[in-house]
């Protein structure tokens, strides 16, 4: 009994004296350092200063809205669904934006301005400029009811520019028009206001939700639509002229505009790696590009 007992005790004394040995080596062994947070992380944490450009394509679903900042000034271009305004009405109330110095509705598929309504209702807008033509889509009758009244409405039927501090924007509407409205299955799409940016020495450019038939009509008309930067046509489906768009443009980044229920085509993907155009999509999250005038950075939540 005496020497089980001894035993026991020993057993206890050898467990305690293990445990006192592993937490002095704990105490006093080196502590592995954190890593860093990745750069789209720290990017992300840090507002846009006041003498930069600042694009955010919001995630709203399979639709369109981009929210520009810019020394003070405001622009949205397309307000995606109704059922997204919520969302957008939360990031602006979020960043203490009251007033918009400048929206444009690209086309009116409700994708695009179904959040125009209570959007245009809630806050103070300058400037709408809006596509010359009369559509059939759901939320057409209700914005123009909205608008018909307010002498800062724009129907863009030739290329407008402007600027706001040292951003400059080019709103160019379809070349031939006419042709375009015959094909009433893309008429809308087509119809879209297309939008050059330019900031510094750096340019971006909406496409709205142009097709192919819009795409080559932008092709033979315009010989100056390079840009670092660009928003896919038609939140990522593909056609064989985008390979020629981007060819002209030369992009070094993409932004796709859609959901996970309508992932971008594949065959655009692939065209984008092939030529090395670094793509950012909004299907889980928002996508923020921030630039200098010199330097563009895009990144993600």
């Amino acid at each position: 009994m005496v020497n089980k007992r001894r035993k026991y005790i020993f057993v206890i004394l050898f467990v305690a004296l293990a445990a006192l040995v592993c937490s002095a080596l704990y105490f006093i062994s080196p502590k592995k350092t954190p890593a860093p947070a990745d750069d789209s992380s720290t990017a992300l944490s840090q507002e846009p200063a006041h003498d930069q450009l600042s694009i955010t394509n919001l995630y709203v679903g399979k639709a369109d809205c981009a929210v520009i900042e810019c020394e003070g000034s405001i622009g949205i271009i397309d307000a995606g669904t109704l059922e997204s305004y919520n969302l957008i009405s939360g990031y602006l109330q979020k960043k203490g934006i009251s007033n918009i110095d400048y929206l444009i509705l690209t086309h009116y598929d409700k994708d695009h301005i179904g959040g125009a309504i209570p959007l245009l209702s809630d806050y103070s807008c300058e400037d709408i400029y809006l596509a010359d033509y009369v559509s059939q889509k759901q939320y057409y009758p209700d914005l123009m009811s909205l608008v018909h009244d307010r002498d800062n409405v724009y129907f863009v039927t030739e290329p407008i520019s402007f600027t706001r501090g040292k951003l400059s924007l080019e709103i160019i509407p379809a070349d031939e028009p006419t042709t375009l409205l015959e094909d009433e299955d893309n008429r809308d799409n087509n119809m879209s206001l297309v939008t050059m940016m330019t900031y510094g020495s750096k340019k971006f450019l909406f496409t709205g939700d142009i097709e192919k038939d819009r795409i080559a009509q932008m092709l033979s008309f315009h010989d100056d639509l390079a840009a670092d930067w660009i928003k896919m046509p038609h939140h990522g489906g593909y056609q064989k002229i985008v390979s020629r768009l981007l060819e002209t443009v030369l992009p070094k980044y993409a932004v796709i505009t859609t959901s996970s229920e309508r992932p971008p085509d594949e065959k655009l993907i692939e065209l984008l790696k092939e030529d090395n155009i670094l793509t950012f999509d909004t299907m889980t999250s928002n996508v923020y590009t921030i630039c200098d005038g010199e330097e563009i950075t895009v990144t993600k939540d």
